[in-house]
């Protein structure tokens, strides 16, 4: 029965885009800007804890990428007000889980997780009830994410669906281990156990094997057991035991790591006090919100789970990774760098990144001191000094590149004709953006911004202002410069490669054929109304198996339009963007019948010539591109064309006939004995990803792309830089930024020539920003000729930045030995090992000195702080925060330290842009 939803899991995910944010503001020192590159688009990468790539949710087929995003965040949001949200009551909770699970049809799918590299083991101890089957569906997930899964299942269920998963699971040869079969110290051999026993049906006291299971995961947190690492215990909506409302009545209850919730948080979750606790529970129709009267969290972007409460406090002194990163071989090396950063820039659009094309801009003034719109602080500096550092940083790639040259101002015509291939709503913003100028407060903006658009709501072209234009850096071949970072495992995911984003293309016509593509497009149906689009369903005949009568229940509970093939019109591209072609799939032979016939006709109406000048709605093909032969393609070539063709499972052999634009493939869910038999050479899914492109992106045209945004900048601010960053920072984390603490480090030589790279920030306090690095480096000897920096925090999916100034001091001899000796052995080797700006011969160099200084301190003897490397403290003067808005009339506001003493330390200016 699940064979379907696991092949639409693959399909859904396609149309469920994280549209992209532009960022073509200036921040001190160093600003992030776009080259006119091709761009593609976000993945998702928890910071740090990396949970919450599987979902709770308990819906048929509830299969999609869990990257969320605020606009399109990749990222698991957050409620940072648990009292915001609703609590259920036990009965509440029976009634809505019946309603659920019977009248809609809805069933038991997906979990949560940590990351893998560190947490492979997971144990899932699963119950004779609905929390069991969450915790079966569960495992078979983490098998395809790459941990290692294990299941003690003691009172199996009969019903059909259970059997299933069961079948599913074995096939994938995950251990089924009894309850005798299990450790005594579970602690010993796994890191995750997934507590899926009893939910908030469970009564009374629990019986065997169950009561001495609990009483297992009890015992891992009693205090003698602290001195042996601690296995992360993760409850799936009430932890076993509990009582449905009062929580742990007698305090001797398991105490979990982690709480998923699912549909609503049981009224017993007041009482959790672990540091994780998520909702899954996007998948709730309307009329249950509203019968129940339920506060439940936005669920932005395709985001199944948001965090319940504010993330625990890091300690970012102990955020540094294990780096592993895929080798440069010098071999490959391009003999020219522009040829290098594109096979670069190539491979970061294949990854998914949300906007490769963003980069660092470093200008500096005559004073040498390191920091588009012609008047903006960066102008006025380069007409003083054309001088200027690019930085592109792809974190998911561990890569970045650093290009250095003299500017010079593009000719007006050329600045012209990209200012009139903006939208027009872009146009005006520039107009209305004086950067540096310091306004009173962002309304100004705003109605200025209003009063430009009704004047130039006729048409009629809208001038560039003069101090508008574009500039052009001249890179120098010996200042081209590509560093690879040591920086960890790709990964990157691409689940949500979607070209059509849902503010610009909402409007989706499913069209359903009788078999299991037409069951992809039911599915696909429920979860874009989920995700922002506007789906129509067009399902002429109607299939009456259980599964298929169930999906149809859940999208008539939602306010999704059924349309027959009559209420159509005869021009799809008229009322529609994005038509899905999930009609007919490899089973079908012959030639279509009515009204099927009908329906790929108009769909070839879309492509034909008489309506290229006319807008055309994007046709999506599910496997196949309905009418093709499922081998030989188009035979007749008057067959559907479409934009993008997403295969399940392998792609069929008529699918490299295909010549659109997007070629997706879902088919991680494969059991290793279909690989086996068939023998399928599939590519890999790295992190959570359920899909993943085939072939090169297309090039997309940046200059045109426009974004949403999320607004950080509120009425009441802090008034201490200090205390307003750290808000940022916290809702950086919340937000799932994959590095917050990145931070692009500027530095000026003494002829004011700028430099720019991506250091991590170690500490930060009243005293200033603490990072380190080796003392013989480029940027160590900037700083000695000219002791003053920028540091530019860029967190793409908020759309912010935030930039410090100030001048640079070492810190103490002590402050950095203090550090060097709380890192680990394998990373305190690695400043022995690098001399920066050395010229070695290759890569092997490298690996043959950290395998000698490996075996030297093997025997547990201390190894000394190399004199040249420490710490570097810049203590800010300036701190600027930058918010954008969809308008592009986006806001700046800047801190500046008062040097006389008038009552606040502080100074602060919005400023426009």
């Amino acid at each position: 029965m699940l064979s379907l939803l696991r092949r639409s899991k693959g399909m859904t995910s396609f149309l469920a885009h994280i549209v992209p944010s532009k960022f073509a503001n200036p921040i001190p020192t160093a600003n992030f800007a776009r080259p006119l590159v091709p761009f593609s688009h976000p993945i998702w990468n928890h910071h740090h804890l990396y949970c919450c790539s599987l979902l709770c949710s308990r819906s048929i087929g509830c299969y999609s990428s869990f990257s969320g995003s605020a606009r399109g965040m990749a990222s698991v949001q957050g409620v940072q007000d648990p009292e915001s949200i609703s609590y259920l009551k036990q009965n509440e909770a029976a009634e809505i889980d019946e309603i659920l699970m019977g009248p809609l049809g809805f069933s038991v799918d997906q979990l949560m997780v940590y990351k893998p590299s560190e947490c492979s083991r997971v144990l899932a101890i699963c119950g004779p009830g609905n929390n069991g089957g969450d915790g079966l569906v569960a495992a078979r997930h983490l098998y395809h994410f790459g941990y290692k899964p294990y299941i003690c299942y003691p009172k199996r269920t009969s019903k059909p669906l259970y059997n299933g998963l069961v079948t599913q699971l074995e096939s994938l040869s995950i251990p089924f281990l009894s309850a005798e079969d299990l450790p005594m110290d579970l602690s010993d051999s796994f890191d995750i156990l997934v507590d899926a026993m009893f939910g908030f049906s469970f009564h009374g006291t629990p019986r065997p094997p169950f009561d001495d299971l609990i009483q297992r995961l009890v015992d891992l947190h009693n205090p003698d057991q602290r001195q042996s690492r601690s296995t992360a215990i993760i409850s799936v909506d009430i932890p076993s035991g509990w009582h449905v409302e009062e929580g742990d009545l007698s305090g001797d209850g398991i105490k979990p790591d982690m709480l998923v919730s699912l549909t609503a948080p049981k009224l017993c979750a007041k009482k959790f006090s672990g540091p994780h606790h998520f909702l899954g529970g996007r998948f709730v129709p309307p009329a249950i919100t509203e019968k129940f009267n339920l506060q439940l969290p936005a669920y932005p972007g395709t985001s199944m789970c948001v965090r319940i409460g504010k993330p625990p406090k890091i300690d970012i002194s102990a955020l540094r990774e294990n780096y592993i990163s895929p080798e440069l071989l010098e071999e490959q090396v391009e003999a020219d760098p522009l040829d290098q950063f594109q096979k670069w820039f190539d491979d970061a659009i294949a990854a998914g990144l949300k906007e490769p094309n963003a980069m660092s801009l470093t200008t500096a003034g005559k004073d040498g001191k390191p920091y588009t719109n012609y008047g903006s602080r960066k102008a006025h500096q380069l007409s003083e000094n054309p001088y200027a550092a690019l930085l592109f940083y792809w974190d998911a790639l561990n890569r970045q590149v650093r290009v250095e040259g003299p500017v010079e101002k593009v000719p007006e015509e050329e600045s012209e004709h990209y200012f009139h291939s903006r939208p027009r709503s872009s146009q005006i913003g520039a107009i209305v953006s004086q950067q540096s100028s310091v306004i009173p407060g962002r309304e100004v903006l705003r109605q200025e911004h209003k009063e430009l658009e009704a004047k130039y709501s006729d048409g009629r072209p809208i001038p560039k202002p003069k101090n508008w234009g574009g500039y052009r850096l001249k890179p120098q071949q010996e200042a081209a410069e590509i560093d690879e970072l040591l920086m960890g495992p790709l990964g990157f995911s691409v689940d949500q490669l979607m070209v059509y984003g849902s503010s610009t293309c909402n409007r989706v016509l499913l069209i359903c054929g009788p078999g299991n593509n037409g069951g992809d497009g039911l599915v696909a149906a429920r979860h874009l109304y989920h995700f922002g689009y506007k789906p129509f369903v067009c399902y002429p005949i109607r299939t009456p198996k259980p599964l298929y009568t169930r999906l149809l229940t859940q999208l008539e509970s939602l306010p999704i339009p059924f349309l027959s093939v009559e209420d159509l019109p005869l021009e799809f591209s008229r009322d529609f963007d994005i038509i899905v072609d999930a009609i007919f799939g490899f089973s079908f032979h012959g030639i279509p019948r009515p009204p099927f016939d009908d329906l790929i006709q108009k769909l070839l109406s879309c492509k034909s010539s008489d309506q290229i000048h006319k807008r055309s709605a994007a046709v999506v093909s599910v496997d196949i591109p309905s009418g093709w032969h499922v081998e030989k393609g188009d035979t007749n070539g008057n067959g559907i064309k479409p934009d993008m063709l997403v295969s399940l499972t392998a792609p069929k052999l008529c699918a490299k006939r295909f010549c659109g634009e997007h070629h997706f493939l879902g088919g991680r869910f494969v059991p290793p004995s279909i690989l086996e038999k068939f023998k399928l050479h599939l590519p890999p899914y790295p992190g959570t990803s359920m899909c993943v492109r085939i072939g090169k992106p297309s090039v997309a045209d940046i200059s045109t792309s426009n974004n949403n945004y999320t607004t950080l900048i509120k009425e009441y601010l802090e008034t201490d830089p200090f205390d307003q960053f750290q808000k940022w920072v916290d809702t950086a984390v919340a937000a799932g930024v994959k590095k917050p603490y990145s931070m692009a480090l500027s530095t000026a030589s003494r002829d004011g020539k700028v430099s720019s790279r991506v250091v991590l920030l170690r500490k930060a306090d009243k005293q200033g920003f603490m990072w380190l690095t080796s003392y013989e480096s480029r940027k160590a000897q900037e700083l000695d000729e000219n002791p003053y920096a920028s540091i530019l925090f860029y967190w793409d999916i908020l759309n912010c930045q935030v930039r410090v100034e100030g001048p640079v001091v070492k810190v103490s001899e002590e402050e950095s030995d203090e550090y060097y000796d709380n890192r680990a052995r394998e990373i305190q080797i690695r400043p022995l090992i690098s001399n920066q700006r050395t010229v070695i011969p290759g890569r092997q160099v490298l690996h043959q000195r950290h395998e000698e200084l490996m075996e030297k301190y093997s025997h547990g003897n201390s190894i000394p702080r190399p004199k040249h490397w420490g710490g570097y403290r810049l203590k800010p003067e300036l701190f600027e925060f930058w918010q954008g808005e969809e308008s592009h009339v986006n806001l700046k506001l800047r801190y500046t330290r008062k040097h006389v003493d008038t009552g606040t330390e502080w100074e602060i200016h919005g400023l426009s842009k």
